[in-house]
């Protein structure tokens, strides 16, 4: 067995000790209408309860029902996906604070808000990247608010004739100023 999977199979056993348990109920894995995402959640469960022993139910929901379950915190475990809107980490940092409209985890932490708080109002580019990285271990690290999985990809074949195309941070191709040579 994996360090990481003896480390998750530890953290685990505490946690149920402290909550007086023997052994974690089921959960339910909340996910809405899209094949990748079912095979995601498919293999999720498959590992949790492999390596944990965790029985995971899934349950696809259609997208407004989805969606109302998740702003009002009506689930045990939900799928969620964002992409960034602009090329800074920011993009997602902020996502989480208290009182942003994208929090819809009911995540609240007061030195989380302090330290985006304090990324905003810098100049120092070292500093602010410091702040949100400390800000960052808040939400993952130490309280496991939400579990990055994936980044989204996306694979590009281009001839060598054909110049001037441009891709963005997410990896968009803009092919509008592009010419064949």
């Amino acid at each position: 067995m994996s360090p990481s999977a003896e480390a998750a199979k530890a953290a685990l056993a505490k946690g149920l000790q402290e909550k007086g348990l023997a052994k974690l109920p089921p959960v339910t894995l909340t996910i809405n209408e899209n094949t990748g995402h079912k095979q995601v959640a498919e293999a999720l469960a498959d590992m949790w309860r492999k390596t944990l022993g965790v029985e995971v139910k899934i349950e696809t929901q259609e997208w407004k029902v989805f969606l109302k379950n998740r702003t009002s915190l009506n689930y045990d475990i939900s799928r969620a996906g964002w992409s960034a809107d602009y090329n800074d980490p920011m993009t997602f940092i902020d996502m989480m604070t208290s009182a942003s409209g994208n929090n819809d985890i009911g995540f609240k932490n007061a030195e989380y808000d302090k330290l985006v708080k304090e990324a905003y109002a810098t100049v120092d580019q070292k500093k602010r990247m410091e702040l949100m990285h400390r800000a960052e271990k808040i939400l993952i690290g130490d309280n496991m608010a939400i579990l990055p999985l994936y980044y989204y990809t996306g694979v590009h074949l281009v001839k060598s004739n054909l110049k001037n195309i441009v891709m963005d941070y997410q990896g968009m191709v803009d092919y509008t100023r592009a010419y064949l040579e």
